[in-house]
Parts: C-alpha cells; sequence; structure tokens
C-alpha cells in the first residue's frame, strides 16, 4: 500500500491546517473515482481550500469567518448550489430518491383514494339492490286504506329544501303471455310442439310514470327509453321463456288479477261489491239482475282482466330503477294501462251500465276506452307506493354508520313534516336497509388498506434509512473537511436537508400528478358505473395531501439519523482515507454507575407497554362499543406485528440458508468461485441484512395477505352456502306474509322434470306464534334448561341442502337411517319414517295451576307422545344431553283466558356440528342462545295446538280467536338439477319471484352470491398484484443501493480476478451468486414465516365458524412473488457491476 502525497497551492489569504493528500485507494468513499470526480466539480486538491472556506461563509480573501454575518438567505443559496453541484456528481442516488418517493406518493395516495372511494361503490351496490329510492311511502294496510295519495304528497314536498323529487307507482302480480296471434313455437325447456300462446309466465307489472322518475332522479343509468302508450319493456328471462323479441312489433298479453284490480279501480273487491249489493245497494243489485249475473265467486273467477302490450326492450338489469330482488318485470306506461282497464271492466259486470261507479265508490262516473289525462287522474290519489329521493344524498350516505343514521333522521323528520302528521301509513328506508348489509365490508377493506398503506412506509422508511446513509458514507470525507473550514454542523445539516429536498420535491410532485392522473380514471369508471356526473373538478383533499406529507416528510425523517452520525463521528476518523469501519474492534471503558438501559432495551420496553395497552384497553373498548373500524384495524395491526416476531425468528436462519443455497447453486467448476462468495457473504453481511429484511418482510407480507385473503374468501363462500343452504332460497320476513306453500309445490312440480331436482320447507319458530306467550325452553327433567328456537323441516330436507355442512356429530343407534342422495345419514328423514319409542316412567298428573274443573291429562298419556327432534352439539354439550336422550321441552301459551303451562317428551334423534340453513346450528357453545331446534311438521303442528293431548277429555278448551294453528313456512329452498346454466337459472328465479311477495319475500341465488364473492377476490388478488409490484420495487432499489457498496468494496478483487484471466460474465455470476444467496433465503424464510402467520389466522377462523379448515395456496401470486424478488435480486446486483465493468482494469487496481 503506497500513498502519494504533494504540496498543494494556495491561494492568497487562506492557510492550510493540514497537507493535502491525494490518495489513489481510498475504503469505499474518496478513492480515486471520487477524486476525479472531485476533480470535475471543482473540488481538486489546489482549490479543496478556497471551495470550503466559500461553503463555510468566507470571504475567499482571507477575513476570518464570522458566525454572526450568516443569513437564511445565504444558507439556502448555499444549500442550492451544493445541492445542484452533488446531483451532477451522484445522479444515481437522487434517481433511486426520487423513484422511492413518487412510489410512495402514488401507492400511499392510491390506497387512501380507495378508501376515499369506497363509499361511492357501496352506495351504488345498495342502490342496485333496492333501488335508487331513499324512502318509500305506502299504504298502511289497516281498513282497507292499502294506497297513499300521491297528489297531496307531492304538492306539499314540492317546495321542500331536502325533497328532490317523488313519483308513484303500481305493482302487480300477473300472468303474461304471447298474444293468441302469435304462433311462434315455444322455448321452454321441457315444453316442445307447444304454441306459444299457451305458454304463460309469472311476473310483477310495475306501473310509473318516467318523466315523474327522471325528475326525481330514479333510474340514473336507466337506458331505455320511457314506455308511451301501449309501450312496455319486458325482462329478458321473460321474453326469452315467452319466445318473444324486443323491438319487433311482439306484443305480450297480460293478465291482472280480478280482486287487486277491482280494488284499485273500485276500493273493492267483487265480493264486496256483490255483498254490498246483497245488504241493500239498488244500483247494484239492479246492475248485476241486469247482467244476469252468476254467483259472484265464479264471477271473480271468471272476471278476465288483460292488458296487451307492445314488447320495445328486453330488459338486462334493474339498473336502481326499481329492486332487484323483483325478478321478471314489466314496465309499463299507467295511464294506457288504466285507460285499457277502465275500458274493459266495467263491461265485465255491468256491460251497457259500465259508468255507474257510483255504487260502490260515490264518485262521478267517467269516460273510459280512451287515454284521457282526466280518467288516470284519479288514480294518483290511490297510488301504492310512492317512492322519494332526498338532495344531497350522495354526501349523507358517504359518512358513517352513525352520522348517516343522525342525517337521515332530520332529513327523514323534515320531509315527515312536510307531508303533515295526518298521513296514514308506513314510510319505508330501502337503501339505509341495503347499506347496513355493507359496513363489514367497508369496515374490513379500510382497516386492511389502513395496514397496507402503514407497511409500504414502513418498507420506504427502511429504503430511505439505506439510501440516506450510503449517501452520507460516500461523502464523510467532504463533509469532514467542511467541518475542518469552520463550518457548523447545523448549517451541514441544512445542506444535507436541501440536498434531500432535491429528490423529495419532485418525487411528491410527481406522485400527485400521477395521483391526479389515476383518479380522473378512476372517475371515468365511476360515473359508468354509478350513473352520476364524473367529480374531475372535485381534487380529493385528504388523500392527496395525507401521501403528500408522508412523501415530502418521511425522507427527511429516515435521513436525520444518518446525517447525525456521520456528523458525530470525529475528524481524525471522517479524514481517515484507509478507514473501514467494518474491520474495527472497538474497546469502550464505562464505569458501573453509568450503566443503564440500552437503546434497544427502551424502545422494547416503550412498544410492549404500548402493545399490552392496546391488547387489555383499546382492543376490548372498541369490541364493547362496537367501534368496528378501530376493531378491525388493532387486529391488523396485531396480525402484522406477529408477522413482524415470526421474521425475527426466522432471521437468525439466514447465514445457514445462505450456505445451503449456495452450496446447491454451485457446480463443476462454479465452485471455485465459492471461497470467494463466502467471504464477500461475510464481508457484507451487515450491509446485506438490511436488504435481507426488507425482502424478507416484503414477501411474508404479501404471501401472508395473499393466502389470508384466499382463506377469507373461502371463509366468505363456506358462511353463504352455509347461511343459504340451497340452490336457491325463498324467504318470507313478515309472519303475516309467509310462503304460499300450496302455490308453490305446484309451480315446483311443474319444473320438477326439467329444473327441479327437489325442495324443502322451513317454518316460522315456534315462538313466532302470536298464541305462544312465553320462550321455548329445552332442557333434563331435572337440571338447567336453555331458550331454543324450535322449528319444523320437511322430509327431504337432507337431500335439498349443501351436503358439505351436514356435518354429523352423533346420532341415536337404535334407529335405522337411509342415506340422501349425497351419501349422508338422512336424520330428519328418519324422523318421518321411524316414529320414536315412547316413554312411560310414571302415572302421576301434571301440575299445571288450572282450576279442577278442567280435565287434565296424565303422565303416562303425555310421556307417550315423544317429539323426535335434530338439535345442536353444542347445545347437547351446554345441557348435557347425549344423541338418545329424552329432554324436556317447555313453553307457555294463552287459553280461556289464561296462560297455561306445557311441557313435552322430546328425543334427541341426533346432534350436529354444522347443518346447511341453519347457520345458528354449531359446535359452538357460544351459540346457546340462538340454537335451533328441528322436529318434523306433523309434531309442529302438535306443539301448535296443544289442547288435544293437555285437555283430551275436556269441552270448549280452545284456543283464542285469530290463533294460527296451521304450519307457515318461513324459507324454502330448492336444489336445482346438474347442468343447470346461468340463464337457465336466472329464468327458472325469475319465476319463482312471480310466485311470492314482491315486498315481504325475497328470493335468492346462491351461485350468483358466490360468483360476486369470486369477483371481489379476484379484485382483492389484483390489489396484491399491484402491492407486490410497489413492495418488490423499493426492495429492487433497495439491493440496488446495498450491492453499490458492495461492489465499490470488492472493485479490487473482481479486478484481480479479471487480471488472471476470468472473462466479466464469470465475475458478475460471483456477484449474481450472492445476491441470489441473500435473495433465495429471504424467500424461502419469508414463505415460512407468512405461511405460518396464515396457518395460525386459518385455525383461528375456522375455529370461530366451525368450518372444515382448508388451506389454499394462490399459486399466481406465489409465482409472481418469487418472480420479481428474483428480478430485484438480478437487477439490483448487475446495475452497479454494469458501471464498474466499464472501468479500464489499470483505474481498478489502484484500489486497495
Amino acid at each position: 500500500m503506497s500513498t502519494r502525497s504533494k504540496t498543494c497551492k494556495q491561494p492568497p489569504g487562506v492557510q492550510m491546517r493540514e497537507p493535502c493528500s491525494e490518495t489513489g485507494i481510498v475504503s469505499g468513499y474518496g478513492d480515486a473515482s471520487e477524486m476525479k470526480r472531485m476533480r470535475e466539480t471543482g473540488l481538486e486538491c489546489a482549490t479543496l481550500p478556497s471551495l470550503t472556506s466559500r461553503l463555510a461563509g468566507q470571504s475567499g480573501q482571507g477575513r476570518p469567518y464570522s458566525r454572526s454575518k450568516d443569513s437564511v438567505c445565504d444558507t439556502m443559496s448555499l444549500s442550492v448550489r451544493y445541492a445542484v453541484a452533488d446531483f451532477r456528481r451522484r445522479r444515481r442516488n437522487c434517481c433511486i430518491g426520487f423513484f422511492a418517493t413518487t412510489l410512495l406518493v402514488l401507492f400511499a395516495g392510491i390506497l387512501m383514494l380507495g378508501m376515499w372511494k369506497v363509499p361511492y361503490i357501496l352506495l351504488r351496490l345498495g342502490e342496485l339492490d333496492a333501488g335508487e329510492m331513499d324512502m318509500v311511502f305506502s299504504g298502511s294496510g289497516e281498513s282497507g286504506d292499502k294506497y297513499v295519495n300521491f297528489s297531496d304528497i307531492h304538492l306539499k314536498t314540492k317546495n321542500s329544501s331536502v325533497v328532490r323529487g317523488v313519483s308513484p307507482r303500481w305493482m302487480f302480480r300477473v300472468e303474461a303471455g304471447a298474444e293468441e296471434t302469435t304462433q311462434a313455437p315455444s322455448n321452454r325447456l321441457g315444453s316442445k310442439d307447444v304454441n306459444s300462446s299457451k305458454v304463460k309466465g309469472r311476473a310483477i307489472l310495475l306501473l310509473l310514470d318516467g318523466q315523474l322518475d327522471r325528475g326525481a332522479g330514479i333510474g340514473r343509468s336507466w337506458s331505455h327509453s320511457d314506455a308511451v302508450g301501449d309501450e312496455a319493456h319486458v325482462f329478458y328471462s321473460l321474453l326469452s321463456f315467452l319466445n318473444l323479441r324486443p323491438n319487433r312489433n311482439d306484443r305480450i298479453e297480460i293478465v291482472l288479477p280480478s280482486a287487486a284490480v277491482y280494488h284499485m279501480l273500485y276500493g273493492s273487491s267483487p265480493s264486496e261489491m256483490a255483498r254490498a249489493a246483497l245488504h241493500g245497494a239498488p244500483a247494484m243489485r239492479d246492475l248485476l239482475k241486469r247482467q244476469d249475473a252468476p254467483p259472484f265467486a265464479a264471477r271473480e273467477k271468471r272476471a278476465t282482466n288483460s292488458v296487451v302490450l307492445t314488447v320495445i326492450d328486453a330488459i338486462q338489469s334493474s339498473n336502481g330503477k326499481y329492486p332487484a330482488q323483483f325478478g321478471n318485470v314489466i314496465i309499463a306506461d299507467y295511464q294506457h294501462v288504466f285507460s285499457a282497464l277502465l275500458g274493459k271492466l266495467p263491461n265485465a259486470i255491468a256491460g251497457p251500465a259500465g259508468n255507474e261507479r257510483e255504487v260502490t265508490s260515490g264518485k262521478k262516473p267517467t269516460s273510459t276506452g280512451t287515454q284521457d289525462s282526466g280518467s288516470t287522474k284519479q288514480f294518483l290519489e290511490r297510488a301504492m307506493q310512492v317512492p322519494l329521493v332526498l338532495k344531497n344524498r350522495r354526501e349523507m350516505y358517504y359518512r358513517d354508520h352513525d352520522e348517516r343514521t343522525s342525517e337521515m333522521v332530520l332529513q327523514s323528520n323534515a320531509v315527515m313534516n312536510s307531508v303533515g302528521p295526518d298521513f296514514n301509513g308506513t314510510v319505508r328506508f330501502p337503501l339505509v336497509n341495503s347499506m347496513k348489509r355493507y359496513e363489514l365490508v367497508k369496515t374490513l377493506l379500510v382497516s386492511n388498506l389502513t395496514c397496507v398503506t402503514v407497511g409500504i412506509v414502513v418498507l420506504s422508511w427502511a429504503l430511505f434509512c439505506v439510501l440516506l446513509k450510503t449517501n452520507s458514507d460516500e461523502r464523510q470525507f467532504e463533509l469532514a473537511m467542511l467541518r475542518t473550514q469552520g463550518m457548523r454542523k447545523a448549517r451541514i445539516m441544512v445542506l444535507l436537508l436541501v440536498q434531500s429536498l432535491a429528490f423529495v420535491i419532485p418525487g411528491v410532485i410527481a406522485g400527485m400528478g400521477l395521483i391526479l392522473l389515476f383518479n380522473n380514471v378512476i372517475e371515468t369508471f365511476m360515473a359508468r358505473f354509478t350513473g352520476d356526473a364524473s367529480l374531475f373538478s372535485t381534487i380529493p383533499f385528504h388523500p392527496l395531501f395525507a401521501a403528500g406529507a408522508i412523501g415530502a416528510l418521511l425522507p427527511i425523517v429516515a435521513g436525520f439519523g444518518p446525517a447525525s452520525r456521520a456528523l458525530s463521528s470525529s475528524l481524525r476518523e471522517a479524514l481517515d482515507l484507509y478507514r473501514q469501519e467494518c474491520n474495527e474492534t472497538k474497546i469502550t471503558v464505562i464505569r458501573m454507575e453509568e450503566l443503564g438501559l440500552s437503546m434497544w432495551q427502551t424502545c422494547l420496553g416503550i412498544f410492549l407497554t404500548v402493545f399490552g395497552f392496546i391488547v387489555y384497553y383499546v382492543l376490548p373498548y372498541s369490541f364493547i362499543f362496537e367501534n368496528l373500524p378501530l376493531f378491525f384495524f388493532l387486529l391488523d395491526l396485531m396480525l402484522l406485528v406477529m408477522m413482524l416476531g415470526f421474521c425475527l425468528m426466522v432471521y437468525v436462519l439466514e447465514p445457514y440458508v445462505e450456505a445451503l443455497l449456495l452450496w446447491l447453486m454451485l457446480w463443476g467448476s462454479e465452485k471455485r468461485f465459492g471461497m470467494i462468495i463466502k467471504k464477500n457473504l461475510q464481508d457484507h453481511a451487515s450491509r446485506n441484512s438490511t436488504a435481507f429484511m426488507m425482502l424478507l418482510i416484503s414477501v411474508s407480507i404479501l404471501f401472508s395477505s395473499g393466502v389470508t385473503s384466499e382463506l377469507l374468501s373461502n371463509t366468505f363462500l363456506q358462511l353463504t352456502k352455509l347461511s343459504n343452504g340451497a340452490d336457491i332460497v325463498l324467504a318470507s320476513n313478515s309472519f303475516d306474509r309467509p310462503l304460499n306453500e300450496t302455490e308453490l309445490d305446484g309451480f315446483l312440480k311443474t319444473w320438477r322434470r326439467t329444473h327441479v331436482h327437489d325442495w324443502s320447507y322451513i317454518s316460522f319458530p315456534l315462538d313466532s306464534y302470536r298464541h305462544i306467550k312465553s320462550k321455548i325452553m329445552m332442557g333434563p327433567a331435572v337440571g338447567l334448561k336453555r331458550d331454543v328456537t324450535v322449528v319444523s323441516a320437511t322430509q327431504p330436507f337432507f337431500n335439498v341442502v349443501f351436503p358439505e355442512f351436514i356435518m354429523e356429530d352423533s346420532r341415536d343407534g337404535r334407529y335405522l337411517y337411509q342415506k340422501s342422495v349425497d351419501g349422508k345419514t338422512d336424520i330428519i328423514g328418519s324422523m318421518y319414517s321411524s316414529a320414536p319409542f315412547p316413554a312411560t316412567e310414571s302415572d302421576g298428573s301434571i301440575i299445571t295451576g288450572l282450576p279442577e274443573w278442567l280435565n287434565a291429562t296424565s303422565d303416562k298419556d303425555k310421556a307417550n307422545y315423544v317429539v323426535p327432534a335434530v338439535t345442536a352439539s353444542g347445545l347437547g354439550k351446554g345441557i348435557d344431553l347425549r344423541a338418545g336422550d329424552n329432554a324436556v321441552l317447555e313453553y307457555k301459551y294463552n287459553i280461556l283466558g289464561r296462560t297455561v303451562n306445557t311441557r313435552f317428551l322430546v328425543e334427541i334423534r341426533g346432534l350436529m356440528n354444522r347443518l346447511s340453513g341453519l347457520p345458528t346450528i354449531s359446535a359452538n357453545l357460544g351459540r346457546l342462545a340462538t340454537s335451533e331446534v328441528v322436529i318434523p311438521r306433523h309434531s309442529f303442528e302438535q306443539l301448535l295446538d296443544p289442547t288435544t293431548v293437555d285437555f283430551p277429555s275436556s269441552e270448549g278448551i280452545v284456543l283464542p280467536p285469530g290463533s294460527v294453528t296451521e304450519v307457515r313456512q318461513q324459507r324454502l329452498y330448492v336444489r336445482l338439477q346438474a347442468g343447470i346454466n346461468a340463464s337457465e337459472r336466472a329464468a327458472f328465479v325469475n319465476e319463482l319471484q312471480a310466485h311470492a311477495d314482491a315486498i315481504a319475500h325475497s328470493a335468492v341465488n346462491t351461485q350468483d352470491i358466490l360468483n360476486e364473492l369470486s369477483t371481489i377476490s379476484t379484485f382483492i388478488m389484483a390489489f396484491f398484484y399491484f402491492t407486490t409490484f410497489v413492495c418488490l420495487a423499493l426492495c429492487t432499489l433497495m439491493t440496488w443501493i446495498t450491492f453499490v457498496t458492495n461492489v465499490q468494496l470488492n472493485s479490487h478483487t473482481f479486478g484481480i480476478l479479471t487480471s488472471l484471466g476470468c472473462t466479466k460474465r464469470e465475475v458478475a455470476r460471483v456477484i449474481l451468486y450472492e445476491a441470489l444467496s441473500v435473495v433465495l433465503s429471504a424467500i424461502i424464510l419469508g414463505l415460512v414465516a407468512g405461511g405460518a402467520t396464515s396457518a395460525i389466522m386459518g385455525l383461528q377462523i375456522t375455529t370461530i365458524f366451525d368450518l372444515p379448515f382448508e388451506f389454499k395456496l394462490p399459486l399466481e401470486l406465489l409465482g409472481t412473488i418469487i418472480a420479481l424478488s428474483l428480478l430485484s435480486g438480478v437487477v439490483g446486483s448487475m446495475l452497479p457491476y454494469i458501471a464498474v465493468s466499464k472501468r479500464p482494469i489499470a483505474s481498478i487496481l489502484k484500489k486497495v
């Protein structure tokens, strides 16, 4: 090792404090290339004192330095000139900082922009589900008042400051078919060679005023024109079923129900009109006599209320025009339909005397058969529904749940003040109720996006720390020279700060510009999706400001530590050009009384204290007070901390995994480089560890997030199938409007050969019946009893529901069981085929508390009636019951003005861990309060009317008037045949909805929900792909920075290898093997850490929800992570070597 020195030329008035030396070799910084760059920028040896004097604030003419002459302007001017000169010399570091800042600002802004846009999407989803209606007025249904006065509501809300508009609507369940003149063959499956005029479909006729709808803002994205005259829009599946074509002048005949139409037009049904005639209405009696009317019941059936309309458009989707659950819909103009009905209906009863409407309504008759506005204006006073749309509704729905509820209360109060207190009807809020279902989705999305943002900020902070540390190390000699000339450390810190701002400010500006561009793209798609105008002029201030603040502050905060460390070293160490810190050994003598907690111990103590406070106080607080955003954010944060813990645990395995991978990669002649690569790995361990840790955390988080997303997606799919229970589910939300079992059975039988495999019913719970006056209790004869929900299931239940969740715990071995179509043991079917064994333990009397004149049954008679039941295994554990045991079912019911207590003996036929369609049946003890008990239908009927068992020989013992003793069905489960495609499934669901109540019943196509969940999962995985690209781009920059220093430190070694005959490709492979050892070890250990975290979370989810554990790997995401990680290692290591390989060997060998 040799050093060449020479006396430097001094400017006049400047005294050199140390002899200046020009060295040929510098350890990592200050080498010949560094001196060359210094010469190029004026920092050569002859002029260094004068330049440093100027940088230190001297005049350059021998005057002593005076700190009092420092000014902010001089400092900033000097800092700007220094930053420009540094950029000319070190473009690489500035470019890396620029790209890192741009990526940080862009990604953080996109994430926060996503959080900002989530309410927009959820609002639209709610509108597509419930319709673009904020409030819906309808009749109360009391005293025959089923209608509302639209004219009155419209007049009162016209000048309201909160109401945008209202619109009238009428809905009828109708039968539709092609007009009899149409001779096209039917297209219905299983109905070949049948004339299309004989094929009828069920639908909902929706009558409205298109102009008023547009004025109110209903149907913003409705692409069809208003139906005028005899025009009609028909749902596409109904057209396909009837083999009709849109816009081909095909005509559809619609038959409305007589009772509904008569009640609409005349205020009463034909039967009520007939009863009015019998009880003394002379005009009606004379009218019916003139027509020689047959019995009224027959005439009501014979009445034909048909309207023929021309099909103009096929409706593909509701698009917020009406609720999506309507299914087959026919939309027509109310004026034409009512005019046509007014022209036909009088002839059906009164013939020529059709204008005698005053016999029932008491109103002046009107002319019929024409499109006279006067003849249909009266129907505006008898609207079935009046949807109302509020002003400034978007801002209200974008708020949180509590704020949205408060705002809706204020606006609805203002609306009701305008309507007045005399309004006799009901008001619904369909959009608010629909959006409640998306609150959990919103909370999960926002919390996950927040945690991902925090993770990206942490990775970017690590990158900036390494970048600015490398930057400080490269200019440590230069900073020391500035200090020797008298420049204060504060001013040097300003220089470094301005130099950091040189790439921070452009990076922030570029990132914010890309955010605005991305926002415009999002707004374009959002405008198409929501039907609202694009908000290009509205700048998302909060996401933009937050992203810009993160991008501006993070590099500055991250650079404070490296700059302080560089300035804290002594001048002797900083000016030593041959010093290598990694080869130093320091001995520090500290007195015992000066010992205390080290920095890492202090940080660890603070972390444990804060984390303990969060777990012990904040997490229970958020759960108890239902602060779900905070709760899920804390859960995600705890998951990240656990993942970080796994990363720190596997970090100790890095050298062993690197050695193993290096041994596996080196084959044949490549083994001769093994010693050099191992030495480089040891020498560069401290620098490689930073890149390794960053890549390790990135891979573990990305892989764990992908696996967790697959687990959550699979969990949602399982819960959907468990909750719905079957392919098609039709449910009623009102006990007073149950499913029409007779009508549905008839409909399903007609479709059984082509579409339906089988179906089953679940009844309303026993305590829903009004004469049942207490909760249903079940338990052992002596011991603890629990509240239960008793329902009945029809026999083919196990043949209908999804077999994956027929999870049996145990069953009574005394009975024979058949197998279901899926190979499951049919326990519910056995309750119908095998009667329970009677129990006759005693012959006493049941104490009921009733008077003596009521003859009560005996224990023996009551015990001989045993109710078989299937319930949850968790309930069995809670009350100590096993399959085959007997339990007591106890409840109270009304009789003779008093409440009677009754008890039935229940035999546990089987215990289930899970059962499709009955999600409350679980092995979890926490679900005891809602667990269901399933019994056969005949037993349920007996429980509804227990008087026949409790008082078998007493006369006059009856239930109170109005008691319902027939089984009312709440849910219908339908299993479709295999091979049914999506269009056939949709056609069947729409036909099924036509046999249901449009308001109280809802049909669910499980496969559609599963497809929507799969689509959401696909979007989430696309988001993870984008996150993978950003994270590994940051890792690439980190690897580049790390190997810049590594290559510089080993440039002499590479020069010697080249001089000994190694080609540049072989030298490149030496560097590449080192990089691949680090990257592959990070990938392997990251996959281990991420997989362990995901497995723990998956086990936790399956334990909570009692679901089978399924561990699925996102293979596409895994391949992307591995490929991009390897690419980051290759690019990050080869770019520095390419720059060094272009230099001559002689210049490289000058370095010691």
